[in-house]
């Protein structure tokens, strides 16, 4: 057993790594409770594994048998559920540090990168699963295929998402490694993009002497000669791939009707994956360098990417009739906003393209006001909702209100989120790209309703 413990209760269990985590400790023997304050879609599929949740929390109805708790970072100290553990001396640990333990004598595949995480973990744990490898997967998206955000295997390999919020990947000392994109972000933690690059380097160097090191064309014009030495020294191969034309050994790649294929050689397989974007080719890219080096034949490979059908919140079709397409994208960075953006126009050319968005964190709509200006301002017609703070107290000056101030477009309009459904329903639209990682999607079923 990883912990000396028989009833682990986590608070905050209905994040999304939080799940995953409780999900494998669960199903590894360990009797699991928690708290969240949401009732969701993957706090009942936890219930159903028999899991007791509370989204009241009310120490009165906690079991005495509890022995550890693990806690979100969106968790703070001055929570009343975290003081009632802390006081009682309940050994505590962050989810990040959980981690480290459960990884312990396994072969880990840690994905990284301010973009691309999820999709990649997703496409790579589905690859191997078809492949019956029997890695477990812990993946930051519910997987459409199986309906889930972790698979159990029985294998020594596990596939992790290396997360660089709070430097939390620093924790990790993985086998394998790869880094999709280094684009500036959670400055509020870094202070400044290189400070933030910086950090990628030392997750880099912490993989195992002799492993493995993946880059996405888009990282690697970030590593500089001093970097890849040290990455000799440890003997770690590096190696590109991509879509420049210093790496890229892509052929054939047509984007067409929300879908992308193409080969990797003349005569090779033909790789089909079904989803929209050129950051989804990365993003496959990424998934099958792994699984190649892992020795999975190409064909079969190109089999199990060709079933892989998404990923909840990337880019996914939630409505599609032959007068209105609803798409709904995890995007909350001007990178991420971009490439949705272009994914819409590319494969839905002459349709009008209305693009919601609501913010997410003080701190990035703060650091990043002016890029959101302008990716933003790509859209038909925008539409702002109120900023989603998760973790954070307001900034002063910083809102919605403010960004669509600063975005050069004529059809933008602040609207509410308790009546964006009613102003998206009349008129009815051609093309609704719904962006953000806050809350905003749950309006979903009721738009879906308004246009039915």
């Amino acid at each position: 057993m990883v912990f000396d413990r028989e009833h682990i209760f986590f608070l905050g269990i209905g994040g999304i790594g939080m799940s995953a985590l409780a999900s494998f400790l669960h199903q590894s023997g360990y009797k699991i409770s928690g708290y969240d304050r949401d009732k969701t879609a993957i706090t009942k599929k936890l219930e159903l594994l028999g899991i007791k949740i509370q989204y009241d929390f009310n120490d009165a109805e906690l079991e005495d048998s509890i022995d550890m708790v693990v806690y979100t970072p969106a968790i703070k100290p001055d929570h009343k559920e975290f003081q009632y553990f802390s006081i009682r001396n309940i050994e505590m640990i962050k989810r990040s540090e959980a981690l480290k333990k459960v990884l312990q004598g396994k072969k880990v595949i840690a994905i990284a990168g301010t973009h691309g995480k999820t999709s990649t973990s997703a496409i790579l744990a589905h690859i191997l699963k078809y492949a019956s490898f029997g890695a477990t997967a812990f993946v930051g998206g519910v997987m459409s295929n199986y309906g889930t955000n972790f698979l159990y295997g029985d294998s020594d390999w596990v596939i992790i998402e290396a997360d660089e919020y709070d430097r939390s990947f620093w924790r990790l000392y993985p086998d394998v490694a790869v880094i999709q994109a280094m684009d500036a972000d959670h400055l509020d933690i870094y202070g400044t993009e290189a400070d933030m690059i910086d950090a990628y380097r030392v997750f880099s160097l912490q993989i195992q002497n002799g492993g493995r090191l993946f880059l996405s064309d888009k990282a690697s014009d970030k590593v500089g000669e001093e970097w890849r030495g040290e990455l000799e020294q440890k003997k770690i191969l590096s190696s590109d791939f991509g879509l420049s034309a210093t790496t890229s050994n892509v052929l054939e790649l047509v984007e067409a009707n929300g879908s992308s294929s193409f080969r990797l050689k003349e005569g090779g397989a033909l790789f089909q994956l079904h989803l929209a974007g050129i950051h989804n080719v990365y993003n496959a890219l990424g998934a099958i360098s792994v699984a190649e080096y892992l020795g999975l034949p190409e064909e079969m490979i190109a089999e199990a990417l060709k079933e892989f059908t998404g990923i909840e919140r990337r880019f996914q079709y939630v409505l599609k009739t032959e007068k209105t397409i609803i798409i709904d994208d995890y995007a909350h960075h001007p990178v991420e906003i971009e490439a949705a953006i272009k994914a819409s126009r590319k494969h839905h050319p002459d349709r009008k393209l209305t693009v919601v968005f609501q913010p997410h964190l003080y701190s990035r709509t703060n650091d990043f006001m002016d890029d959101f200006a302008v990716s933003l301002g790509e859209a038909d017609e925008l539409i702002l909702v109120e900023l989603y703070p998760a973790r954070e107290l307001p900034i002063e000056g910083v809102s919605s209100k403010r960004l669509l101030a600063k975005v050069e477009l004529d059809d933008k309009v602040y609207v509410p989120k308790s009546d964006l459904v009613e102003y998206l329903g009349s008129p009815k639209r051609e093309l609704i790209l719904l962006l953000g990682a806050g809350d905003v999607y749950k309006l979903i079923d009721k738009l879906k309703e308004k246009y039915s």
